[in-house]
C-alpha cells in the first residue's frame, strides 16, 4: 500500500520535506493579493492538477514524493501554515488519491470557497 503522508509546521519543530516558497511546490498564490486563505488554496489545487501534467520542477517534485510514498516511506510535508488549512493539505490529498490501492474518492477534492465565485486565472502571478 505504501507509506503515510501528513502535513507539519516548520515553526513547531516538524522535520520533513519543505513545501513552502520559493520551492517547486510552494503556493504561487498569496493570501491578500490573490484572495482569502480558502481561495488561494483552491486556486493552488487547480494549478497543481495542471502543473503535474507538464514536465518541470513541480512534476519532478511530485514524482519524487510519490515514489518515496509508494516505497513505504512516511512523509511529512513541512510548511508555515499548519495546522491552519494550507496548500500542504492539497499536496497530501493528491498523493493519497494517486497511491495504488487507494479507495476511490480517497484524498480531498476541494471546492471553490463560497466568498470567491470567480477565482480568476489559475496561472501563478508574474514575479
Amino acid at each position: 500500500m505504501g507509506g503515510s503522508v501528513r502535513v507539519g509546521n516548520r515553526h513547531r519543530g516538524d522535520v520533513g520535506d519543505y513545501i513552502g516558497r520559493p520551492g517547486a511546490l510552494g503556493n504561487p498564490f498569496v493570501i491578500g493579493r490573490d484572495g482569502c486563505r480558502s481561495a488561494v488554496i483552491w486556486r493552488y489545487a487547480e494549478w497543481l492538477e495542471a502543473a503535474v501534467t507538464r514536465p518541470g520542477p513541480v512534476r519532478s517534485a511530485m514524482v519524487g514524493l510519490f515514489r518515496r510514498l509508494r516505497a513505504g516511506e512516511d512523509l511529512v510535508l513541512v510548511c508555515h501554515c499548519h495546522p491552519r488549512p494550507c496548500h500542504g493539505d492539497v499536496i497530501a490529498a493528491f498523493l493519497r488519491r494517486h497511491l495504488p490501492g487507494a479507495p476511490a474518492g480517497s484524498g480531498t477534492r476541494l471546492e471553490p470557497p463560497a466568498e470567491q465565485k470567480n477565482p480568476g486565472s489559475l496561472r501563478p502571478p508574474e514575479t
